[in-house]
């Protein structure tokens, strides 16, 4: 994902990975393991939209990501995923205790 994102945002042909590539797959799964699929492609996706390349930093890697920037990114995301399940868990709560059709009729 980050090497097609750095290519297709930055232009950046040759990824290099924050420090080296075991480092950063270990990283990458620890993350994968703690929080899941979907968070972390949230996270990166904020990530890159945030990010602003310089001449000396051309492009965005899983590593640095994971290390830095998702500790401002993250709280964001899993605060955002609690609501909308807690809103999920309500609109089912009123679905199940509110009045069916037949009963809203009868009531009309």
């Amino acid at each position: 994902m980050c090497i097609d994102r750095n290519r297709e945002l930055y232009g950046v042909e040759q990824y290099v990975p924050y420090r080296n590539w075991a480092a950063e797959q270990a990283l990458i799964k620890r993350n994968l393991t703690q929080y899941g699929a979907e968070v972390l492609r949230e996270v990166f996706d904020q990530a890159f939209r945030e990010y602003r390349p310089t001449r000396d930093y051309p492009q965005l890697t899983a590593g640095f990501v994971l290390s830095y920037v998702a500790s401002r990114i993250l709280p964001r995301v899993l605060a955002k995923r609690e609501a909308e399940k807690e809103a999920r868990e309500r609109r089912a709560a009123t679905e199940e205790g509110g009045p069916s059709a037949g009963e809203v009729a009868a009531w009309l």
